[in-house]
């Protein structure tokens, strides 16, 4: 674990950054109609713009994803100490009714979890061998 100083953190508070928001991320895939449709059928995103070579998906909040299409060998799955992490995390209603819909698509499911405190996780990739993370949050009683 790494650990900051109070000196290297405190010199955060002073300063007043410029950057708004996260905009967008990107992601690199072979087929563009394929993953397209993967995340507004499967992930029920929203078709945003399709650009020949790119194209655009996102949900009425946050940040969209542009796939660029490519023939290059890589994703934007990174490793860490040998294990494939996730460049993109994802809110769901429900990990099961994702899920269900993920493996009736045949999608590869890496792994699945849930923390002391009721949170479900699940690491999936899609059809470019990209990974992501989907959370749950557990319900609260109101």
């Amino acid at each position: 674990m790494h650990q900051l100083s109070k000196e290297f953190i405190g010199g955060f508070s002073m300063f007043k950054s410029n950057v708004l928001k996260i905009s967008h991320t990107q992601l690199p895939v072979q087929d563009l109609k394929r993953s397209s449709d993967f995340y507004l059928s499967i992930l029920g995103f929203q078709k945003k713009g399709d650009f020949g070579e790119f194209a655009v998906v996102g949900l009425d909040k946050g940040a969209t994803i542009f796939l660029w299409k490519t023939m290059d060998q890589t994703t934007a799955t990174f490793t860490v100490n040998g294990e494939d992490i996730p460049s993109i995390g994802i809110e769901v209603e429900s990990i099961d009714e994702l899920r269900g819909k993920l493996e009736e698509n045949g999608t590869k499911i890496a792994w699945s979890d849930q923390d002391q405190e009721g949170r479900k996780f699940l690491k999936f990739y899609d059809p470019d061998d990209n990974m992501l993370v989907a959370h749950e949050e557990p319900k609260r009683n109101t």
